[in-house]
């Protein structure tokens, strides 16, 4: 319990005031990228209960390296050196090559699962009060279902080589 309390006091910190383009608190953006995490993570029969683990706390923090000053370390000593070697695997600099960070991405399922759980997150409409549903919203919205589905389809022809 205390680890979950020290972690989420330390989510609220870093994104204290931080909104997402939708408006929302940042931080319903972490949970709920954690939500999906763990739920695909909990339905792939080949993962186990520790990297089950894993993934919630790597879909928590995805964002805390590229969007905020923490550093490994303390990313390290909150949830442990593997998930934050996926969170490191999630992050990317600006500018980046989007095909090298995606491959990069797909080389770890777990690592997989959280990203696709990002653009899961990201491409739903329904976060958005009515007004603030544009075009442009859409269209980005439907880029990241596009990319989720990239992922899913990745992830599932992979589960097909290993078996």
């Amino acid at each position: 319990m205390y680890f979950s309390v020290k972690l989420m006091d330390f989510l609220e910190e870093k994104f204290k005031g931080v909104v997402d383009k939708a408006g929302n608190p940042y931080i319903v953006h972490c949970l709920d990228v954690a939500k999906n995490a763990l739920t695909i993570a909990q339905r792939l029969s080949d993962i186990p209960q520790y990297s089950i683990s894993t993934a919630y706390f790597a879909g928590l923090c995805h964002d805390l390296l590229e969007d905020t000053d923490t550093t490994v370390e303390e990313l390290e000593e909150l949830i442990g050196k593997e998930a934050t070697e996926i969170v490191k695997l999630c992050t990317h600099s600006t500018p980046y090559n989007r095909k090298e960070y995606d491959n990069k991405i797909l080389e770890n399922k777990i690592a997989t699962i959280v990203k696709m759980s990002d653009f899961i997150d990201n491409s739903r409409t329904d976060r958005y009060p009515s007004e603030k549903i544009t075009k442009n919203v859409i269209s980005q919205c439907n880029a990241y279902k596009k990319r989720a589905g990239e992922f899913a389809t990745a992830l599932l022809l992979n589960e097909f080589k290993e078996k």
